[in-house]
């Protein structure tokens, strides 16, 4: 077993490093890979607010049917209630995508170089290419909600951190400037 925790950003190590055994100790045999993205690898935390985002790519017979964990492996994994026992602060949550190259929905972004980091195992999917890139920007610049329902809405509830207001709002505004910023830096 060889996890690679190099480049994490120093608040999310710990959390990683805790999250990432417990996926590997309930998951092994049918482990491909685990990537991190996100701010917990790339910084720029936005304390209560930001997300560890992980993405696990395992063998198709540990998914179901529908393309999701099986119930008995997520059973397993809450029993000992390990992964609510670490402590995720500064981050609001532990986001965990579980897929195998059979099931990686088309309508995602697809890994993008420099942004993640390879935690265990291989990813068994290409990375996005340059037009890969492009068009999601484009497509995510033609579909932003310039007056989301949810901003108007939370502007009614009492927040620790409006913040976290901003966030939802922000983050698909920021991937598409990181994607056009990258599909342009190499392209010139």
């Amino acid at each position: 077993m060889f996890l690679n925790f190099d480049g994490i950003n120093t608040e999310a190590k710990e959390i990683v490093k805790k999250t990432s055994y417990i996926y590997f100790k309930h998951l092994e045999k049918d482990l491909i890979g685990i990537i991190l993205q996100g701010s917990a690898y790339k910084g720029g935390t936005i304390r209560n607010c930001s997300d560890i985002d992980f993405q696990v790519f395992v063998n198709n017979r540990a998914l179901d049917n529908n393309g999701y964990l099986h119930y008995q492996i997520c059973k397993e994994i809450q029993k000992e209630k390990e992964l609510s026992r670490i402590n995720i602060s500064p981050f609001r949550n532990i986001q965990t995508d579980v897929f195998s190259k059979e099931t990686f929905p088309s309508d995602y972004s697809k890994p993008i170089e420099g942004t993640y980091k390879i935690i265990y195992g291989k990813v068994p999917i290409r990375e996005a290419s340059q037009e890969e890139i492009f068009n999601s920007a484009v497509n995510t610049l033609k579909s932003i909600d310039l007056n989301p329902k949810f901003v108007t809405n939370d502007l009614l509830e009492v927040l620790r951190n409006k913040m976290c207001l901003i966030l939802p709002l922000s983050y698909d505004c920021f991937q598409m400037l990181g994607w056009l910023l990258t599909f342009h830096a190499n392209t010139h």
